[in-house]
């Protein structure tokens, strides 16, 4: 159960697709205006690794996870029963003392990527935030965590639940920016080779077209 307003849903906002289609899409434009003498000298694997380094799809990396750091703490909070969970009964008028427990995650990588479903069929969300390369999670039962072994046994379970969860996206995601990689480089390969062989030809029409 979650308290913080500012908690996200990671893996929601977008479809991987979107980012990928964004990137090709700026890359074929650049390309395209490429003037017939370069294309036809360019070395097209030199091209490509120079096209991923420059829109650092080389080097594009999904967040990795870094388990064996986290930072936890408990906190106390007066809560209005308005805020409550409608499953938990609790005066709208009335303020609680509540305690929650809260988990920072450190992870390397782009967090871009926590703004993005993967393609694979119903990706599950995990609300949380993000900052300075941090992912902070804040569970509570709306009430007192200190020496309550059920709730403690529920949270942990929860919060263990969640890092499932994102490393499983994470999974996903680091397939789909590989079929995407490999993909593009086929794409960029075969415009480079179409456009090579269509000036080659165009160049001996018109050199047979000049009078002899």
């Amino acid at each position: 159960m979650y308290i913080k307003n500012q908690q996200t849903e990671l893996f929601k906002e977008h479809k991987i697709e979107s980012y990928f289609s964004k990137i090709r899409e700026s890359i074929f434009k650049k390309i395209e205006k490429y003037n017939n003498t370069y294309i036809l000298n360019v070395d097209i694997n030199k091209e490509i690794e120079k096209i991923l380094y420059k829109y650092d799809l080389v080097t594009l990396k999904v967040p990795t996870l870094n388990k064996e750091t986290v930072l936890s703490s408990i906190t106390e909070h007066k809560i209005s029963g308005h805020r409550f969970p409608k499953n938990i009964k609790a005066d709208p008028n009335k303020e609680y003392k509540i305690e929650q427990v809260n988990h920072l995650v450190s992870f390397i990588g782009n967090e871009e990527f926590f703004n993005y479903s993967p393609t694979s069929n119903n990706p599950k969300t995990v609300k949380a935030c993000i900052h300075n390369s941090k992912l902070e999670f804040t569970l509570s039962n709306w009430n007192k965590i200190r020496d309550n072994e059920e709730t403690i046994e529920k949270l942990k379970k929860e919060f263990s639940n969640n890092l499932d969860l994102i490393e499983t996206n994470l999974s996903a995601l680091k397939k789909d920016v590989n079929i995407f990689k490999n993909n593009l480089k086929t794409e960029i390969n075969k415009f480079f080779t179409e456009k090579k062989n269509l000036i080659t030809k165009e160049n001996k029409t018109l050199e047979k077209l000049k009078p002899s």
